[in-house]
């Protein structure tokens, strides 16, 4: 009786990321085809035009290509490569467009927004919302709420100091109450000013 040893589907993880370390074109369009839809998903929170949003793919697979050699653990692969999406956006917006960040939260009302609000939208309304803000607010709440950066690692990434994150935050959240109200009034009774 002939014992065969189980072999890996070609469409393992792990058998994919092994492929595009050899820089075998055959994973590395699995890969692509794998993981476009969550880089898309990612580009598309910090991007408002299509062609803006693939170049930032095409960018942070060419990245993935270039570095996964470095990769230690199969595991870790989402979380890394979700990294470098973020980055890569990030970067577009250092490169390519003038940013002005607030400096200062003077004679701006404190506001919270309730997560039953958020519950209540789909995650296209809240992206549509995100849109609306301009960059410098949208970069920040992006990399903040929704990415999970801190206020320190905003600051080196975006070369700007720690409370001028914390003060485009704060208009970032107070400019979406505003948006919220005028896109869903339905629930301004949710939306509270603190004092």
């Amino acid at each position: 009786m002939l014992f065969f040893k189980k072999q890996k589907p070609d469409n393992d993880l792990e058998t994919i990321i092994n492929g595009c370390r050899k820089n075998n074109g055959h994973y590395q369009k699995l890969l692509i085809d794998l993981y476009y839809g969550y880089a898309l998903k990612i580009a598309s929170k910090y991007m408002n035009s299509p062609e803006n949003i693939e170049e930032v793919i095409n960018d942070s697979f060419l990245k993935v290509f270039k570095h996964i050699k470095t990769l230690d653990n199969v595991t870790t692969f989402n979380g890394w490569f979700s990294r470098i999406v973020s980055n890569v956006s990030i970067d577009y917006y250092r490169k390519n467009k003038k940013i002005q960040f607030t400096e200062s939260i003077d004679d701006i009302e404190p506001v919270e927004i309730p997560g039953t609000i958020l519950s209540k939208l789909s995650v296209d309304d809240i992206l549509k919302l995100i849109h609306q803000l301009p960059i410098s607010y949208r970069l920040v709440f992006t990399m903040y709420v929704l990415d999970g950066y801190s206020h320190k690692e905003i600051a080196e990434q975006l070369g700007i100091n720690e409370g001028t994150s914390k003060s485009n935050l704060f208009v970032a959240r107070k400019k979406l109450q505003v948006k919220m109200i005028e896109l869903y009034p339905e629930y301004s009774n949710l939306i509270t000013s603190v004092n």
